[in-house]
Parts: C-alpha cells; structure tokens; sequence
C-alpha cells in the first residue's frame, strides 16, 4: 500500500465511488452522514450533509496533546462513540421523513459503533466508566476476565445499535414499503489481540472473528434475487444498485481482505478469504 492508495480508498470511502454517482445521476435525493472519522466526508454528490461533531472531536484531540490529557479521558466519553449517538438519533428522525422533493432517496449513514470505545449500554445511554474508555476489546497485559467483562460491554453496546437500526428500518419502510435495505458491518472484533499484532501471525480463529462481519438485506419483490451467506459487502453493494438503478453487475468474488492504515509497520494487503470458516 502505497500513500497515494490510502489516499484513493478514502476518497471512495469519502463518496468518491461509482455507487453514489449513479444515484446522483439517476436523480436520487442523498443524505450522507459524516461520523468524525477522516475517511467519512461528506460527497459533492450529497444534497443533504449531516455533519459529525467536530468541535467535540477537535477538543478531545487538541486535549490529549497537552498534559490536561488525563483530565480530558476521565471528564468526557470518547467523541468515536459519543457522537454516534447524536448521529443514530438523525438516522431514525430521517429515515421516518418524506423525500422533501418527492425525489427517490438514497441515505448513506457509516455509524462509528458498536467498535470501542465501549461508552453505551443496552439502553443507549451514555457513561465515562474507566471500564468503557479502551479504544480495543483486548490490549497486551489483560486478564481473561478483564477480557470477558469488555465482551460483556461490546454486546450490551451492540445490543444499543440493534435497536436503533431497527427503529430507522422500520420507520423507512413504514413511508417506503418497497424500501432497499443494506446493512452490513465493519470488521469483526479483536478479542484475539488482532489489532496488534501481525497479520501474518493470526490464528485460525482470530482470523474467522476479525473478518465475520453481520450482513442483512432487504429487497423489494419486484427484484427477484437470491442473497448467499456467502455473499461480500462488494457484492451486496451491487445488488442494491441493481435492484434500485436495473442494469446487471457482474458479481465478484466473495473475499475478505485484512487492509493497513498508513501508520502500520507492514503496508502488504492480505487475502484472508481461503482461511475464513464457512459463513464467517
């Protein structure tokens, strides 16, 4: 991986992809949220931008540079969790709206949870617990029930999540009943010390659970398609342009890969797929 490719995947991360283009261009009404991560911004191909909380993410960082950073960690949760919740409350109010245009509506919403740091419960309610605040499932030195207490934390803020994105389904499909849903996760977690260690080194397992990720698909009868467990965000990406826009992608392999942010020692791109179990 070179500069420049981290630079290209988070521009299409950014909107700059074909996806948002044909949307665009067939007339659709975008929403976009931003979620305070760099590779999340808003497109010129967006009509309306929820903005991420940067004054709340700018302050966090600006005050873990200076010596107030121990003050900063303990008085306030992290801004990667605390401004999903502002941004899951908009997904529900939005999805529940009527195009303002009458306008076909395309929303585009990559929420920075459940990933850590572990600040919600499983009533989505916010808490600064010294518990919550690791930014990882499993860092060096920890016990297995330091571990398994962090579990317990990660399913009760998966569990916030679950609820949400169910309230914003169904409040869509309640105004769009032949609606298109995409829901589909990141990466899975890193209770096997993944996130520090190298790539090349994980085991079996740690493989299956860091890149089993939750997929979900809801297609309108007039599409008539078959979804494997199998199937790759790619190519669920390309049945919902199919199913919405007509026209036929060509489906591409159902592979995962394990991909470097810059600072990382190894830049290499790793296939992961033939060591995935079936169904991960």
């Amino acid at each position: 991986m070179s500069g420049a490719d981290h630079d290209r995947i988070a521009a299409t991360l950014a909107g700059d992809n074909v996806l948002m283009r044909r949307f665009s261009e067939a007339g659709y009404d975008i929403t976009f949220f931003e979620n305070g991560w760099e590779g999340s911004t808003c497109p010129p191909a967006a009509d309306v931008c929820v903005r991420d909380g940067l004054w709340a993410k700018t302050i966090w960082d600006l005050g873990n540079l200076t010596l107030l950073a121990p003050v900063v960690e303990s008085r306030w949760t992290h801004p990667f969790t605390s401004m999903a919740v502002p941004q899951m409350e908009r997904l529900v109010e939005i999805t529940g709206q009527d195009s303002a245009a009458g306008s076909p509506r395309l929303i585009m919403a990559h929420i920075t949870v459940p990933h850590p740091p572990l600040h919600l419960d499983a009533a989505c309610t916010l808490s600064n617990a010294p518990e919550g605040r690791r930014p990882l499932i499993r860092e060096p030195g920890m016990t297995e029930a330091e571990v398994e207490a962090r579990l317990a934390l990660f399913a009760d803020q998966t569990a916030c999540v679950n609820s949400t994105v169910l309230a914003a389904v169904d409040g869509f499909l309640e105004g769009n009943p032949d609606g298109i849903v995409m829901i589909t996760a990141d990466h899975g977690p890193d209770s096997f010390l993944q996130a520090s260690t190298n790539p090349y080194e994980w085991s079996q397992t740690a493989i299956t659970e860091r890149a089993a990720i939750m997929s979900a698909y809801r297609i309108n009868s007039a599409c008539v398609v078959s979804v494997a467990d199998s199937m790759s965000p790619v190519n669920g990406a390309r049945l919902v342009s199919d199913c919405a826009l007509g026209g036929e992608y060509a489906a591409l392999p159902d592979r995962s890969y394990t991909i470097p942010a810059p600072g990382d020692p190894i830049q290499d791109v790793i296939d992961l797929s033939d060591a995935v179990a079936p169904n991960g």
